[in-house]
């Protein structure tokens, strides 16, 4: 027992420490999380392709109109597929859900049948349910993610693929709300939300509130975004390949090394050694009564920025249990919403004594996002 507590003490105390290689992406397989961690894949993908093993070789990507980097294959034409279908993504942050993926998904399916060649001809099938028919399938991976009171970005990554399995065109960009817009949207809410306190209203744009209210607007932004961006990439390469000019990144197709069944979402968690370690000490501060209700408030947040399923059957009893503290049970719907596991729901709905907004948002997260 007293070495349970030296080392709830200690994980209380000692910050966790990013082992994700700077300039490069965060790791689910070796690194433990942090938010720095992830913010250093953001700026790297801004310098560079990311290395990765979801787009295999990427030497032949730039940067190339609205996207960070894209590569076309040579043949590449809108017009020569007349059956595309946007499979559910996956993610590389061992995670099998990444709050907002499907609603950018569903973003970037709408956007992209509205390009003349694909009028009625896109569809992106719900999770679990297989598209049939298509000759052309596009692949999706949230490499990073960032979700704070501040803005929403994702890292993705998409792959276009025709029915021979040769790869049409890789496609690596930085989607999300940071930006002038999202900030004056967050700051008047900021500012409306305080009261007009000024200092308030600045303060509740520094803090990553998880009952804060800009974040189902950041997701609306960020999902206009990868409307615009990736169908004006895919609507410049077609025009500049078919008139043979422009310095669009090309050269010849290639085929697809993998299984496609393993770039389709397994909905499995996939955490590393050290990953998997980290969330078991999050754990044990969360279970220990006589940690802090703070300190415990906070280990749920990050259990939930994280994503792990370990955390749904205790943050469900945390929601249950009418003596736990009532900050606590907030960063529980919280958490249960960013991991978005469908157990949760009829445990929110039911739930008595907990903010109405936590919990609600939290169903939304799960059913929507």
């Amino acid at each position: 027992m007293r070495f349970l507590r030296l080392s709830v003490l200690l994980a209380l105390v000692i910050p966790f420490t990013a082992r994700a290689t700077p300039g490069q992406a965060f790791d689910p397989a070796s690194d433990t999380w942090s938010r720095e961690a992830l913010e250093d894949g953001v700026k790297a993908v801004k310098a560079g392709p990311l290395a990765s093993t979801f787009l295999g070789d990427e030497s032949g990507m730039r940067p190339f109109t609205g996207a960070n980097h894209a590569w076309f294959a040579d043949g590449f034409r809108l017009a020569s597929y007349h059956a595309v279908v946007l499979e559910p993504w996956t993610n590389g942050l061992g995670r099998y859900h990444v709050t907002g993926q499907e609603s950018l998904r569903r973003s970037l399916a709408d956007a992209l049948g509205r390009l003349k060649p694909w009028r009625a001809v896109v569809v992106a099938p719900p999770p679990g349910i297989a598209a049939v028919g298509g000759d052309f399938t596009i692949y999706g991976n949230v490499h990073q993610f960032k979700n704070t009171a501040n803005d929403v970005e994702f890292v993705i990554e998409l792959m276009g693929v025709d029915a021979a399995g040769m790869i049409q065109f890789k496609i690596q960009d930085i989607i999300g709300s940071s930006g002038t817009t999202s900030m004056v949207v967050a700051g008047a809410s900021a500012l409306q939300n305080s009261n007009g306190n000024m200092l308030s209203a600045g303060m509740a744009m520094a803090m990553a509130m998880p009952t804060d209210r800009d974040q189902f607007g950041f997701y609306a932004l960020a999902g206009e975004e990868v409307a615009r961006r990736v169908p004006s990439s895919l609507h410049a390469a077609d025009r500049q390949l078919g008139k043979g000019k422009g310095d669009v990144s090309h050269s010849a197709a290639m085929a697809l090394g993998v299984d496609r069944s393993a770039l389709v979402d397994s909905r499995a968690e996939s955490f590393g050694p050290a990953l998997a370690a980290q969330v078991q000490e999050l754990l044990t501060v969360v279970q220990d009564p006589a940690a802090k209700a703070n300190d415990r408030a906070d280990r749920l947040r990050d259990l939930g920025k994280i994503g792990a399923l370990a955390a749904v059957p205790i943050a469900i009893a945390i929601i249950q249990d009418d003596q736990a503290d009532n900050g606590l049970q907030e960063n529980a719907a919280w958490a249960l919403g960013e991991i978005g596991h469908a157990d949760a729901v009829p445990v929110l709905e039911g739930c008595k004594g907990v903010d109405r907004f936590n919990v609600s948002a939290a169903i939304s997260k799960i059913t929507e996002f």
